[in-house]
């Protein structure tokens, strides 16, 4: 964090969609602590009261409306004279988007035209970071993904981050918005609550003295970035988009290093103090060998921006972030 950074923020009215979620929470964090004025987008008329995931990861205010209401965005964005949005809200579980396809198309698509047009009708210019992600290259570019790959997501949730994307990169097109796109990989970090994914999975079975399980052979290959590095990548894109080589461009965020399920799983083990414990297997082999990550130059020729977090150095505080969760909330079993 720089002292320009914090001055370019301090003071800025910034919107978040999906401010209570996992990133979300962690770009609240950075924008709080760089002085800005956070407004987070809710459903609820109040909304719950919920302790929050990520300390200082709380907006100074709510607002409600929802994502599919274009004239409630465009009151809010004008009553709270909004300078920045961050566009996260989105169903990101895989098996949730396959038990209800409407619900996801509807908050993943739908709901991303409506935060565009809300911008569009703006009275005055809005910069707009869209979160796409990675699963938008589906799985028959050459890997590492770099943003010159085709789009063309294998499953629901990935066709509808591609959608998702080449809307926002339409109407940067059409109405020459400042907006940005960004493809992250796999993010990590205490905050993610669904416990079907490995890191969350993982940790959770250490802590409460299990055997971690793996679905399938752990293999598959992906790309872990820590959610911190994935924050101030966000913020940095924002920063950067009236320059006229940078707005209207789509980047991808991650490690670039290459990481089977497997091998994290011994790595969380290793930090956990427990790599005498041994993984359990479970289901079929994955056959063919699943390899999904990404090349990142780009962010770091536009953004000037690197992960700052190794593997190990992500773990660390995650695991430190769910051993206090799980006490507190007394889910280790």
């Amino acid at each position: 964090m720089t002292a320009a950074a914090d001055a370019f923020w301090h003071g800025r009215s910034v919107l978040v969609t999906g401010s209570s979620g996992f990133l979300g929470s962690w770009i609240v964090r950075e924008l709080n602590h760089r002085g800005a004025t956070v407004i987070g987008l809710t459903r609820h008329r109040p909304p719950p009261a919920q302790p929050p995931r990520i300390p200082d990861g709380v907006p100074d205010r709510l607002a409600a409306a929802s994502l599919d209401d274009v004239d409630a965005l465009s009151a809010i964005m004008r009553a709270e004279a909004v300078d920045t949005v961050f566009h996260l809200a989105a169903q990101a579980i895989t098996d949730s988007a396959h038990a209800d396809p409407g619900a996801t198309l509807t908050t993943n698509v739908a709901g991303t035209w409506t935060v565009l047009d809300a911008c569009r009708r703006a009275e005055k210019p809005v910069r707009i970071v869209v979160a796409s992600s990675d699963r938008a290259y589906g799985s028959g570019a050459r890997t590492p993904y770099s943003e010159s790959a085709p789009l063309g997501g294998a499953d629901l949730y990935g066709v509808s981050k591609s959608c998702a994307d080449l809307i926002a990169q339409s109407y940067h097109g059409a109405f020459r918005l400042p907006i940005g796109v960004i493809r992250a990989s796999n993010v990590i970090g205490g905050g993610d609550l669904n416990f079907s994914r490995v890191v969350p999975g993982t940790i959770r079975a250490v802590l409460s003295g299990r055997r971690p399980i793996i679905r399938g052979d752990g293999a598959a290959v992906r790309d872990y970035v820590y959610a911190e590095d994935v924050a101030r990548a966000y913020l940095s894109f924002a920063e950067r988009l009236a320059e006229p080589a940078v707005r209207g461009q789509a980047i991808n965020i991650g490690t670039g290093v290459p990481t089977s399920v497997l091998a994290l799983t011994r790595r969380i083990l290793a930090v956990a103090g427990r790599d005498d414990v041994e993984p359990e297997f479970q289901g079929q082999g994955a056959g063919a060998r699943s390899v999904h990550y990404l090349d990142c130059a780009k962010a770091e020729r536009l953004l000037g921006w690197r992960p700052a977090f190794d593997l190990d150095q992500a773990l660390r505080p995650t695991l430190g972030w769910y051993r206090d969760y799980l006490a507190r909330e007394d889910l280790s079993c």
